[in-house]
């Protein structure tokens, strides 16, 4: 077992959404042979965005379309990816292509700027903190920012499919950990507090063939006021109740209702099921424990 239990959002979210699934992933370390495309185009668009963020602190030349390209064609190179129905690669790589070129504007019209500690801009940095005895919480907000008023802004970009719901930027448990892990290292990063938490959304729309429909867009940043501490008091006793089932070995299947299974959508399906490892693998330079987001559990 394990001594410490360190877990990202992205972790938390899986193990809610099926400890079995949790399991497989970050314990057993099981990885699809096949990539879903959206999690390299998210990349790629992500790497064009903050990379166009910090361009604009060093001054350097920096081209958002070039990037995303350049991480697009990497994944293509180098990865299998799977495709939907109505998605395609010169599709994809359209709309990257305007949601990159796009960005820029959108972002300059927000009057933020990343703020800069010891170790410069506080893009993409990790962060960690120790939640409880044996349980450390990571990880690593897109932008922490600063606008005009001097008010310290957690800006996550997100690729999506469709705008979100505004209320989801008021309980977005992605937000929360971050804001706990900001307010653990401020001292650190030089602020008092954090003082708005939310996304900026590239969503990702076919680029029309007419001049009709808006096609992918960047959206003004959906923002919402911190957590107050009874949301982060209770998203901490969660990731510390989960650890505890990590440490007891405890993963049960979580099927829930058939219109709304993640089942469907799960890469180890017929592994959990079958035993079938079909489709799966483990990676021989990879053990379960590499990753910040896994544990070691005798099995």
């Amino acid at each position: 077992m394990a001594d410490v239990i360190r877990l990202r959002p992205s972790s938390v979210l899986k193990h809610d959404e099926c400890p079995a699934q949790y399991y497989f992933s970050a314990v057993e370390g099981l990885r699809s042979k096949v990539t879903s495309a959206n999690l390299p185009f998210g990349t790629a668009v992500h790497e064009a965005m903050t990379g166009y963020i910090l361009s604009k602190i060093s001054g350097k030349p920096f081209n958002p379309v070039e990037a995303f390209e350049a991480e697009w064609d990497r994944a293509i190179e180098n990865e299998i990816l799977g495709f939907s129905s109505i998605w395609d690669e010169p599709s994809m790589r359209a709309t990257g292509k305007l949601l990159s070129e796009r960005f820029p504007e959108a972002w300059d019209r927000t009057g933020l700027t990343p703020v800069l500690d010891g170790d410069g801009p506080v893009v993409e940095r990790r962060f960690q903190a120790t939640i409880a005895p044996g349980v450390v919480l990571t990880g690593q907000p897109d932008v922490v920012a600063m606008n005009s008023d001097g008010e310290v802004i957690v800006v996550d970009v997100k690729t999506t499919a469709s705008a979100y719901d505004p209320t989801f930027v008021l309980v977005a448990e992605q937000l929360t950990a971050y804001q706990i892990l900001l307010e653990a290292n401020r001292e650190s990063l030089g602020i008092e507090s954090v003082d708005k938490l939310g996304f900026i959304e590239a969503v990702k729309k076919k680029v029309p063939k007419t001049n009709r429909g808006t096609g992918p867009e960047v959206k003004e940043p959906l923002l919402a006021p911190s957590r107050d501490g009874a949301m982060t008091r209770e998203y901490l006793s969660k990731v510390e109740d989960m650890a505890r089932d990590i440490k007891r070995e405890r993963f049960p299947r979580r099927p829930r209702m058939a219109f709304n299974s993640p089942c469907n959508m799960c890469d180890f399906r017929d592994y959990c099921l079958k035993g079938d490892m079909e489709g799966l693998y483990r990676p021989r330079d990879e053990s379960p424990s590499s990753d910040d987001s896994s544990v070691s559990i005798a099995v």
